[in-house]
């Protein structure tokens, strides 16, 4: 073999990849045991530009008048019952300015609803065995807004080591749903979990400034929904079960409906594989698919992955190839052993089109940019047929 500068990088590019495969199979060996969590609090600052402002309800019912006399203000009992009939019986409600103790059944909202949450509010869930759970459960309905919600679930008091899917905020099949000022930790499996229902599609979904922090699957996990929105989006410290990314956006089948997703000035703080995934392997198939991913403004920090795009099987029986474009346009990725990952057989996926990307590396505790490893990515790229970076 002839060692121009192609097989070289060649060369190079593999062996980066194997020593990452093994690196990501220890990780994925020893789990939680490996993970060491990182402060994000103050990662947030104060003001968001790119926030609408909004309108709260001039009058709303305030659910600490549906608790029992003599309530307690510190999160040990449970009162779901009392805050589920609340939830059904007015339109607009007010949390208590406390802690309070949710129960397995999770709470329910309805259609033309508002939740609003104050500075002390805070939903604890009950810890249990459970497999799958969902806080807040926004199933078929439509037209509801919850403000500054607080969640914390019971990742670190859970009674058994199954499952995956306990989730803070579940939207299925839902539409015209508004999520502002979410903090979410500390649940068995994803922060958010958007996707549709057996009748319906969920569209028109908006998280602005959503905080997920040391949730043990995914931060948000979207496998379907078309105009779905997330702006100022801060998702750190995922870790525990895989995938273990920021935002995962991930498809389950060639019945998936999924196209139109935003995701809009978002920063990945020490999540253990990936700030962001897409992975469309499954999406492929007898049915036609167009799919549009806009991502504007993202950086990663502490992952070994800053970005993955999934790849696909090299051969679907009967499948199309899928149509439409990801868009990655300001990216960052800061530490992360391989920034950019592009999966085998990508020629089966919508068109990637990269712009002002920078790679870091921390040396000496100063920040510099990772020439190399942005020269060899643009090599990699050039070798597509479908992907392009500028």
């Amino acid at each position: 073999m002839k060692y121009n500068n192609k097989n070289i990088s060649r060369f190079f590019f593999k062996s980066q990849y194997c020593i990452l495969l093994i690196f990501l199979s220890v990780i994925n060996s020893y789990g939680q045991d490996n993970f060491t969590y990182r402060d994000a609090s103050g990662l947030r600052t104060t003001e968001s530009p790119t926030i609408a402002p909004v309108s709260l309800p001039a009058t709303s019912y305030d659910i600490t008048q549906a608790l029992p006399a003599n309530f307690v203000r510190d999160g040990s009992v449970d009162y779901t019952t009392y805050i589920q009939k609340a939830i059904d019986t007015h339109n607009s409600v007010i949390f208590p300015n406390f802690p309070v103790l949710i129960n397995t059944n999770g709470l329910s909202l309805k259609s033309n609803s508002v939740l609003i949450f104050k500075d002390k509010t805070k939903i604890l869930f009950k810890p249990s065995n459970l497999q799958s759970y969902a806080i807040l459960k926004i199933y078929d309905i439509q037209n509801v807004k919850i403000f500054s919600p607080v969640i914390v679930g019971d990742r670190l008091a859970h009674n058994g080591t199954l499952g995956e899917w306990g989730m803070g905020i579940k939207i299925v099949g839902s539409k015209n749903i508004e999520i502002h000022n979410a903090k979410i930790t500390k649940c068995w499996g994803d922060g958010i979990y958007i996707s549709n229902s057996p009748k319906t599609v969920t569209n028109n979904i908006v998280l602005q400034r959503p905080t997920l922090d040391f949730n043990r699957r995914n931060g948000i996990t979207i496998t379907g929904g078309q105009n779905v929105k997330i702006i100022d989006a801060l998702v750190s410290n995922t870790s525990g079960v895989p995938p273990m990314c920021g935002i995962d956006i991930e498809p389950n089948n060639n019945k998936a409906i999924l196209d139109n997703i935003s995701i809009l000035n978002y920063l990945s703080f020490n999540n253990q594989i990936s700030g962001l995934q897409i992975g469309l392997s499954n999406l492929p198939g007898p049915e036609s698919k167009s799919l549009n991913i806009n991502v504007q403004r993202i950086v990663t920090r502490f992952s070994p992955y800053g970005i993955i795009l999934g790849g696909f099987r090299e051969k679907y029986a009967g499948a199309k190839v899928i149509s439409g474009q990801i868009i990655l346009n300001d990216v960052k990725i800061h530490d992360g052993t391989l920034p950019i990952k592009i999966g085998r057989n990508y020629h089966n996926g919508p068109a990637i089109k990269i712009s002002k990307a920078s790679f870091f590396r921390t040396n000496g505790g100063k920040e510099l940019l990772h020439t190399k490893e942005m020269e060899n990515f643009k090599w990699r790229i050039q070798q597509r047929s479908n992907t392009s970076i500028d």
